[in-house]
């Protein structure tokens, strides 16, 4: 017997859709959250020569999960003032709603 016809059994259907629905979002934010890392591995590798540069390492700012409208990865460079945004997904189907002010 599967877990999910444990939950029905002991709970109901209802139930085990919401088990099956909290389990499905485990799945994804899992894969997402390795995709952002994975990604941001990659952001790094192709910073490594300007981090290990003394001139240009204190130019640069990594943030995870930034305070920003596009905040899965944000890499600052203050001596140019400009930053790199990036908002990362693994669906094609995401989406967010319109916001406006």
């Amino acid at each position: 017997m599967t877990i999910n016809k444990q939950v029905e059994n002991l709970f109901g259907s209802e139930a085990e859709k919401y088990f099956a629905n909290k389990q499905t979002g485990g799945h994804s934010n899992q894969k997402g959250s390795r995709y952002e890392d994975f990604f941001s591995v990659m952001q790094l590798a192709q910073l490594f020569q300007l981090l290990t540069n003394d001139d240009d390492k204190q130019d640069i700012e990594i943030l995870a999960q930034a305070e920003a409208f596009v905040d899965d990865l944000l890499i600052k460079y203050r001596k140019h003032n400009s930053q790199h945004h990036f908002q990362l997904k693994t669906s094609p189907t995401v989406s967010w709603q319109q916001f406006s002010i």
